[in-house]
Formats: C-alpha cells, structure tokens, sequence
C-alpha cells in the first residue's frame, strides 16, 4: 500500500497493475490479523490481511500496466 490509500484503493491499483483490469463489484470478504516472530532477526510482527472479492474481466492471459506478461488462474467462487 502507499501512504494514505485506503485498502480499497490499493486493491484496484495493485488489479490493474497486474492485470490491466478494473476490478468491479468489489466487497471486504475478510480480515485476518496475524502475530508472528521472524526467526533471523527475532522481529516480532503483527500483520492484518485485508481480503476483498470483485470482478474482473475473464481473459486467458493479463497484461499489466508494466507490459508485462502474467498468466493468472481463476477460481471459480461456486
């Protein structure tokens, strides 16, 4: 995320970075908080994971803006 974007903004920027797509339709489906030690440093962390679900156009290869070349696999939500 960049600094004052909210979640939601993020999501769409990050959907058309790599996909080239606008995510529509787009709802908060859950937020996990996590708490864990990062072994090497022993840095204690506290993370939240913001999941979210939207629609995009269904296409067999994305071009992101970077005009590079990703491949992205669709699970279907039934």
């Amino acid at each position: 995320m960049k600094f004052s974007e909210t979640t939601t903004e993020a999501i769409q920027r990050e959907i058309a970075e790599e996909t080239g797509e606008h995510l529509e339709e787009i709802e908060l489906f859950s937020v996990i908080e996590n708490f864990f030690l990062e072994e090497e440093s022993q840095t204690n962390y506290h993370e939240f994971l913001f999941i979210y679900k939207g629609q995009i156009e269904e296409r067999e290869i994305y071009n992101g803006i970077d005009n590079s070349h990703h491949i992205v696999h669709l699970v279907n939500k039934d």
